[in-house]
């Protein structure tokens, strides 16, 4: 179980006995949105830096609440995240009508996906983890290749 309090700090609780079991900071961040990884091991905490529109993902442990990475590329509020099924990406979208697609070893962008037109609220990975099907305002739904290209 999650939780975030007014004093930006993200507590973490053992579903099964109630404990509380980790708390770390989220200095400057709006919370948005959190999305656990199918393992359980990671969470990925989406918001937005305080005076800014711009969005942010914090890849955390989901034991210790350690910072992992911080993945910065949207330039507008965060809309959704999920992790791939063997957890070692991260696809993102957001109202900077993007999707994104993250490598989570590194904490760095291997992918951006465009051609919605308006914000872009939801994002999943296909179960084969080489597409996603993302969902945008524009009222289009696309499904995309989610194989970043080889690197030269």
């Amino acid at each position: 179980m999650l939780g975030v309090d007014n004093a930006s700090r993200l507590r973490i609780w053992d579903r099964a006995t109630g404990r509380e079991i980790a708390v770390t900071g989220l200095p400057d961040m709006f919370v948005d949105r959190v999305r656990y990884s199918a393992d359980g091991k990671r969470l990925a905490v989406m918001g937005r830096q305080h005076q800014s529109h711009a969005g942010e993902i914090r890849v955390l442990d989901a034991q210790t609440g350690r910072e992992l990475a911080a993945l910065k590329g949207h330039t507008l509020e965060m809309g959704d995240a999920d992790f791939s099924p063997d957890g070692q990406r991260l696809a993102t979208c957001s109202a900077d009508r993007t999707v994104r697609l993250w490598d989570l070893a590194s904490g760095q962008e291997i992918l951006t996906l465009r051609g919605h037109t308006r914000h872009v609220g939801s994002v999943r990975f296909i179960s084969d983890g080489n597409r996603l099907i993302s969902a945008s305002g524009d009222r289009t739904v696309r499904i995309w290749d989610a194989t970043p290209l080889p690197e030269h």
